[in-house]
């Protein structure tokens, strides 16, 4: 298992070839596009997020490599505990960028990875303008292989808030389940740990702050300072 983990983060560095969303995009409100389901029901996209933060996977069904990997990844984080709050604390959409996508292929990928539907459902359009602009709206590019058909884009998921706005790109090899529900919380506006950990742009992830370390380093010296200053006299009192 770690092996293959190995394997997944090496291959995931080396296909750099799109470029990851940049951070100004951090705000800003994901367009609200008409989308459909495995059943051909459409809505508009901020109708499902429901006024919860939202992690939105991009994704194709026919993608011969990485976006199974990102799925699969997804639910790893959630089998780790984080999942007992999925539907109730936060949502994840999965979204189709391939025109060619029908509702058959979300109903097969949903099958496949054993999707409800609910919490996490899975979306598409046929609208090739529709995908640009949704796109678009978050920084998220992507390059389709006109010989081959394969659609390369980064390794990221998207977290929003729950009127949409995005509040944190995420690469999807590089974080822990404490990473996602850090995002998760900050979507909210609810997360004193970011006092411990800040965000790196660069890795896509949280890291331990600085700011955090120094606080730490600082306090106990002024303790040990302190106590090499009272201690002595307190010594002296009791001879």
């Amino acid at each position: 298992m770690l092996y293959f983990g190995s394997i997944v983060a090496v291959l995931a560095i080396l296909s750099t070839e799109v470029p990851f969303p940049r951070e100004e995009y951090v705000g800003k409100l994901i367009r609200n596009i008409k989308v459909f389901d495995q059943d051909g029901n459409e809505s508009f996209i901020l109708e499902l997020i429901e006024g919860k933060p939202t992690i939105i996977s991009p994704i194709y069904t026919n993608c011969p490599s990485f976006c199974s990997m990102i799925t699969a990844k997804l639910i790893q984080l959630l089998g780790e505990g984080l999942g007992k709050g999925l539907g109730k604390d936060f949502k994840i959409i999965t979204f189709s960028f391939d025109r060619r996508d029908s509702k058959d292929d979300l109903k097969k990928f949903q099958m496949r990875w054993n999707i409800d539907g609910r919490s996490w459902v899975v979306v598409g359009t046929n609208l090739q303008e529709d995908i640009a602009s949704f796109l678009e709206s978050f920084d998220y590019k992507i390059e389709e292989d006109k010989e081959t058909g394969e659609i390369y884009h980064p390794n990221v998921v998207i977290v929003v808030d729950g009127s949409g706005r995005v509040a944190r790109f995420l690469h999807i090899f590089r974080i822990s389940e404490r990473d996602l529900a850090l995002a998760i919380s900050e979507a909210k506006g609810l997360s004193p740990y970011l006092l411990i950990y800040r965000y790196n742009r660069f890795y896509g992830r949280y890291e331990v702050s600085s700011y955090f370390i120094g606080g730490v380093f600082l306090f106990l010296f002024f303790a040990l300072l302190t106590m090499g200053i009272l201690l002595p006299r307190l010594f002296r009192i009791r001879k």
